[in-house]
């Protein structure tokens, strides 16, 4: 078999393909490979594909291929790079509608034609459902995180507990939930009073609400029952009596 000598020349044929030049060119033979055979001319088979998709009807070349109206200022689908933009928001909204339409080919093939308003308003839907996608994914995030840092906040509140604490002071336990949250990259604000009923709800029967007149104060019933059993140790019947009618009357 001869030697074939090729230019470092490269051209780009209707279908995509990128083929060589021979120096010394036979049409009888493929320009690819430089073999015999059954050869087609890709031109010819590119033109016959889109002969066959217009007559097949895969979309109306008269109409916008967003919407049912006709007439009105139709622009042509001129670049490949609107071709893949389409394809994509059609794909990811699962618009099937517009996807039957555009299936028939590439929206230059088929003479695809659009509305400006309706490619923008096509164009604004899908930037909308990228940030509800994005949003979903941020209040997931974010719920999962105050879930495991309010569970270790009630952990560090036990544990006070077990060591003798009874009384916390909820800008406290507000600024150790925050600075957790933040630990964690999650930035979102969080309201003392809604934290405190969340702290109530848990603790149910266990806690109640008090003030020293300056602060809010989550005290539990055992440190309250310690403090009248200390008292009633230290006085004698009456003034014991005294003392823990007062001081239910304070705390309650």
């Amino acid at each position: 078999m001869h030697e074939i000598k090729i230019r470092e020349i490269k051209l780009k044929n209707p279908c995509g393909d990128h083929v060589v030049v021979l120096e010394t060119m036979d049409w009888k033979c493929c320009v690819v490979c430089g073999g015999g055979g059954d050869l087609k001319c890709p031109a010819a088979s590119f033109r016959q594909r889109i002969l066959k998709r217009q007559k097949t009807g895969a979309t109306s070349v008269k109409n916008c291929i967003f919407c049912p109206e006709v007439g009105g200022k139709l622009h042509n689908c001129s670049t490949m790079n609107l071709d893949h933009e389409l394809r994509r928001m059609a794909e990811e909204l699962q618009d099937t509608s517009l996807l039957a339409k555009i299936g028939g080919g590439d929206l230059i093939a088929i003479e695809a034609k659009y509305h400006l308003k309706c490619l923008s308003a096509y164009r604004n839907k899908y930037r909308s459902s990228q940030r509800a996608k994005k949003d979903c994914t941020v209040d997931r995030f974010s719920s999962i995180v105050k879930a495991k840092s309010f569970v270790e906040l009630i952990s560090h509140i036990e544990e006070g507990i077990e060591n003798g604490q009874f009384i916390f002071k909820l800008s406290e336990l507000h600024t150790l939930y925050v600075n957790r949250l933040k630990s964690l990259q999650c930035g979102q604000q969080i309201n003392k009073t809604r934290l405190k009923q969340h702290l109530l709800t848990h603790f149910s029967q266990r806690c109640q609400e008090q003030s020293d007149g300056k602060a809010t104060l989550l005290v539990f019933n055992e440190g309250l029952q310690q403090m009248l059993k200390d008292a009633a140790n230290e006085q004698n019947y009456e003034s014991d009596w005294d003392s823990a009618l007062v001081m239910i009357v304070f705390w309650k």
